[in-house]
């Protein structure tokens, strides 16, 4: 029986490489086998899908609905009826024997699951990779990058892991191993997937004959593809080597540049990735060594709210929103405004309404015929208001004092995974992870204490008001 391949090429704003390629995959050598090609697009804006539709009717297209490198091996891999599946991307030329080359390897050993080709860059002189390794510190490198193409790179050999720019898979390794991690976006899925085929005993190999020429061109920015690669290898620390995240942290080029935000937010998608593939003791061990050094990292403020957010991300609770109002205790239109928003949200998230003056949430009910039931409330009373018997909390009030007396409301805040300010009050700055100030109407010129620039976004309620903001 013909063995039959299914020739799987990734594809992004490729168009002006798909002739060449096309035209070389379509000429191969095709002793023994069969194959069918599938192009999976990225989201190209250069015509790339007209373009093979119209001149390579034979090619089978499938067009992604996000821009995710493993998701669109995933999707060829779904539309894929070979026994066989490479996997190439489309600013490459094959030469004849590329897929034989890859065949005559694969089933010489049962557990034989992936072979890499051999990846020249396009002066047919020079290597771009014999495979990958391991650099140092859970970096990872092309075997031969940049160096001449000399007998050494001539000889098979078993790898540890393979670039994916040019494979073939048994589907048997396929089928065990399972799809390619969708959360890599791209880079470093393929050391993932590396590590998954070895640890269930299949064999990785390199074939000098299979022989591919790459006509490079970044799909990503510089700074899209630093960031991605050094966000990459934390998930692929936390995923495989949970003992080792919180080492690797003072070696990650976040930390070395300074770049804390990034940091931050790569962390927590990593140590996702270390509970969800890992049992709970070397979660709760991984979590201790996380807690002796986030604090000395970010601060104590940022480190509550790292773990706070990491309560989130492993779905241990519903997200918390913290409604301020401080005219709460009015019906107004603003009020009114805000407490529908919450209604329709109260089901998905955690919401608390924090007021100033005494009230009860079935108020809103009677007033606006408005249901809060699923909200808590928080009556936080300001003394300086407080104690001046005022029933109207009014900011413009607050002009010589040293002390922002809503500094109250600001400690409150960060109690809350995202703190919206319902009702313009400018002097009260937030400390959650997320913040947003609506703005019904623009009236105030900045003042002491004004915190508005402190908010992620400031949401408007009509073009008026966004005109003038």
């Amino acid at each position: 029986m013909e063995k039959l391949v299914s020739i799987i090429a990734i594809n992004c704003n490729g168009n002006k490489f798909l002739k060449t390629f096309c035209n070389s995959i379509l000429n191969i050598n095709r002793d023994c086998f069969s194959y069918e090609i599938i192009l999976v697009d990225n989201l190209s804006k250069d015509n790339s899908v007209n373009f093979v539709e119209a001149n390579y009717p034979k090619i089978k297209v499938i067009e992604n609905n996000i821009k995710n490198y493993a998701k669109a091996i995933n999707l060829g891999i779904m539309n894929a009826k070979g026994q066989y599946i490479a996997i190439l991307n489309s600013d490459i030329v094959v030469e004849k024997n590329w897929l034989k080359g890859l065949m005559d390897i694969i089933d010489q050993d049962e557990k034989i699951g992936v072979v890499q080709s051999k990846m020249l860059f396009s002066d047919e002189e020079m290597i771009k990779s014999a495979g990958v390794e391991e650099a140092e510190d859970l970096y990872f490198s092309d075997i031969g990058f940049g160096e001449r193409d000399l007998a050494r790179y001539n000889e098979i050999r078993e790898l540890d892991y393979f670039s994916g720019e040019s494979i073939l898979l048994k589907r048997k390794c396929v089928d065990a191993v399972g799809r390619f991690d969708e959360d890599f976006l791209m880079y470093m899925e393929n050391v993932d997937y590396s590590i998954r085929c070895k640890d269930l005993g299949w064999k990785i190999f390199y074939s000098p004959d299979s022989v591919v020429y790459c006509k490079y061109h970044s799909i990503t920015s510089s700074a899209v593809s630093k960031y991605l690669r050094s966000r990459n290898r934390l998930l692929l620390i936390g995923k495989h080597f949970p003992q080792k995240l919180a080492e690797s942290i003072e070696t990650s080029h976040f930390y070395i540049k300074r770049e804390h935000e990034s940091l931050y937010h790569s962390l927590i998608q990593a140590v996702k990735k270390l509970a969800e593939n890992n049992d709970t003791k070397t979660v709760n061990r991984s979590l201790k060594e996380l807690s002796d050094i986030i604090p000395d990292i970010f601060g104590a403020q940022k480190a509550l709210k790292f773990f706070s957010q990491l309560e989130v991300a492993l779905d241990l609770r519903k997200i918390r929103v913290g409604i301020y109002d401080h005219a709460f205790h009015f019906a107004g239109g603003g009020q009114r405004y805000v407490a529908e928003l919450a209604q329709m949200l109260q089901d998905r998230y955690d919401i608390t309404y924090i007021v100033n003056k005494d009230i009860s949430l079935e108020k809103y009910r009677e007033w606006f015929d408005i249901d809060l039931s699923k909200c808590k409330l928080k009556i936080i009373k300001i003394p300086f208001f407080e104690e001046r018997g005022i029933h109207i909390i009014d900011e413009c009030m607050i002009v010589h004092q040293d002390e922002n007396p809503f500094d109250v409301i600001r400690d409150e805040s960060i109690n809350y995974d995202i703190f919206i300010n319902a009702n313009m009050l400018t002097k009260v700055r937030p400390l959650s992870s997320l913040s947003a100030f609506i703005c019904h109407f623009p009236d105030k010129d900045k003042g002491k204490f004004f915190n508005v620039d402190r908010y992620d976004y400031v949401i408007t309620n009509s073009s008026y008001t966004t005109h003038w903001l």
